[in-house]
């Protein structure tokens, strides 16, 4: 077995460096056949995306088109571009935008890591690297795959919003931040991680730049109306985001995804592999993680 390893260590990446590419580019092509064959008939995300898309096209509050669509409304607007598109193509597109996604948290994940070890690191340091890098992803890498979700969208503006922070861009870091909030909740927490950590730039382009992003489907589409009820932003606050809080799901017009759901790789989900979601001590054990992560993040 070490015998084994010293000759993968030993392994000229140079000299395959072609066949690797040629292999690369290979298995993406087939991957993107495989996927739009797996969703041929039925892609539950995506249809479910573009449907809210149509439903905000056609000027109807989301949450009256599909229960199950739980995202921030700016996610719907989006998607939009897909609306036209037959569904070959919008899984094709789809496929894309998560590949592209996964392959870019690889590589500035793997720049994030190579400041905490400046010194040089040659290519076969680097396949190490990203090779140990994507083994222990692969689980949240299928995941995102085989749900359509797009979650490496957001980890991608996380760890880019990282490194802008590494590097000194404040401007780029609260911007790209402020994107991962506006499309998932839980990166909001980096904003009092800012304003602790003194990047006060970084949270003042954080603060404008989710505002934006958020009331951004209210000034296209509801500019006009005078009802609370009408705007998307305020509906998603009061009917999504605050019973997720408040573990008052009961009664909602939104079918939230059960924390118990193995596929569920939120914090939430972290909890339910230990409790149901129905336990009178799933509610204080949730809020005590939130503490604890908050508490983690600020160090």
């Amino acid at each position: 077995y070490r015998a084994h390893c010293d000759r993968l260590l030993m392994i000229d990446l140079s000299v395959h460096r072609d066949l690797l590419k040629k292999l690369l580019w290979l298995a993406i092509a087939v991957g993107g056949i495989l996927y739009c064959r797996h969703y041929w008939d039925e892609a539950p995300g995506v249809s479910l995306y573009v449907e809210a898309a149509q439903c905000m096209l056609n000027g109807t509050p989301l949450q009256s088109c599909n229960p199950t669509f739980t995202y921030p409304p700016i996610f719907a607007l989006l998607m939009i571009p897909l609306v036209p598109l037959p569904m070959v193509l919008q899984n094709l597109a789809w496929y894309l935008v998560t590949l592209g996604s996964i392959v870019g948290c690889i590589m500035v994940s793997a720049r994030l890591a190579q400041r905490l070890v400046p010194d040089d690191w040659s290519e076969r340091d680097l396949a190490w690297l990203y090779g140990v890098g994507i083994l222990l992803s692969l689980k949240f890498v299928l995941a995102a795959v085989g749900n359509q979700s797009y979650d490496a969208l957001v980890v991608l503006l996380v760890v880019c919003g990282l490194a802008g922070l590494a590097e000194d861009r404040p401007g780029w870091a609260g911007a790209s931040l402020a994107c991962a909030a506006a499309l998932k909740a839980t990166p909001l927490l980096f904003l009092p991680y800012l304003v602790v950590k003194r990047h006060y730039r970084a949270a003042a382009v954080m603060t404008l730049v989710l505002a934006a992003a958020c009331i951004l489907p209210d000034l296209i589409f509801a500019l006009a109306r005078r009802s609370a009820d009408s705007s998307y932003f305020l509906a998603w606050l009061h009917q999504v985001a605050e019973p997720a809080l408040s573990e008052k799901l009961d009664g909602n017009p939104h079918t939230f995804w059960f924390a118990s759901n193995p596929n569920n790789n939120s914090l939430r989900g972290l909890i339910g592999i230990y409790l149901f979601d129905n336990s009178p001590q799933f509610k204080y054990v949730m809020y005590s993680v939130y503490a604890a992560y908050c508490a983690f993040v600020a160090v």
